[in-house]
């Protein structure tokens, strides 16, 4: 006699519910909102906007025309900005001075937003030297251009730091590589700048190192620009800030970042830097944009 072994498929029918839930969100209106970053080498430029609320269908922000904008040194108004296109405002009669604090305030149909920062004294850096070293990264071994920079941190000094480095010839940033544990915006990662506090290194002197693919360098001369500035603590609380934000965009379990803004009654950034360079040049080191080898 035959046994027949008869398998049986149960399937269960879940049937989901939905359920709507009406939330309220707030809407702060739409605020002015201020973006400038001065130095002590360029004449100040201000780029004002009205914020956006979350559920008003468009990407587009509004551009704040015919405002108010005065620049004070120290308490005293320095300089009047004029608009030279929709919502951006700017002198060629003024170019702020590093060792002062500076406020910005505009004006708009009665409504006022104001902000106060600092340009630091210059700290600056020196070259030391370059060496080629070799990453593994992906199981491919990738070759760099390593730059030593030797920073001396005043003693009993609040100090923030900026690093970056450009292409002279063309002005655009190249990302670099660092390990160096004072980076405060991600270290063991590729970055277009590099901010950090002198908690780590103050009152002492640091050489740090930052790493570029030599395929950056396929031209018979390759002149950059290395930029270590002094920056105001809006300006390092805002960078660093940026940094978290960028990082959480690559991320979908992660949190939202709220970013950081110093100005009153509004939003946005009013930061300050003292700038400092090195000029370098880099002979030809690679021939061509090939990533990585097999190690």
């Amino acid at each position: 006699m035959k046994k027949i072994i008869l398998i049986i498929v149960t399937s269960i029918l879940v049937v989901s519910c939905e359920t709507f839930i009406d939330m309220e969100i707030p809407n702060e209106g739409r605020k002015i909102t201020i973006n400038s970053i001065i130095n002590d080498q360029e004449n100040p430029v201000v780029f004002l906007h009205r914020s956006r609320f979350i559920l008003d269908g468009t990407y587009d922000f509004e551009p704040i025309i015919q405002a108010t904008v005065t620049l004070s040194k120290e308490g005293t108004v320095v300089a009047t900005l004029h608009e030279t296109e929709l919502g951006v405002y700017t002198t060629g009669d003024y170019i702020p001075e590093k060792g002062f604090s500076y406020t910005i305030e505009v004006t708009k149909t009665g409504e006022t937003a104001s902000a106060q920062t600092s340009i630091p004294n210059s700290i600056g850096c020196e070259f030391v030297d370059t060496s080629r070293v070799n990453h593994l990264q992906f199981e491919q071994t990738t070759e760099y251009l390593r730059f030593n920079l030797k920073v001396s941190d005043p003693v009993n000094e609040e100090n923030y730091y900026m690093v970056t480095f450009h292409q002279s010839m063309y002005e655009y940033p190249i990302s670099f590589y660092s390990t160096e544990k004072v980076v405060e915006n991600g270290n063991d990662q590729y970055l277009n700048y590099a901010v950090f506090s002198d908690k780590l290194i103050n009152g002492i002197s640091k050489t740090l190192a930052f790493d570029l693919e030599i395929n950056n360098f396929t031209e018979e001369i390759n002149p950059i620009q290395i930029r270590f500035n002094s920056i105001s603590k809006e300006m390092y609380l805002y960078y660093l800030r940026l940094s978290s934000y960028w990082d959480a965009q690559n991320s979908f379990l992660a949190e939202p970042v709220m970013m950081y803004t110093n100005i009153n009654n509004g939003l946005g950034i009013f930061g300050g830097y003292s700038n400092s360079s090195i000029n370098f040049v880099v002979p030809k080191l690679a021939d061509g944009w090939i990533w990585g080898k097999n190690k």
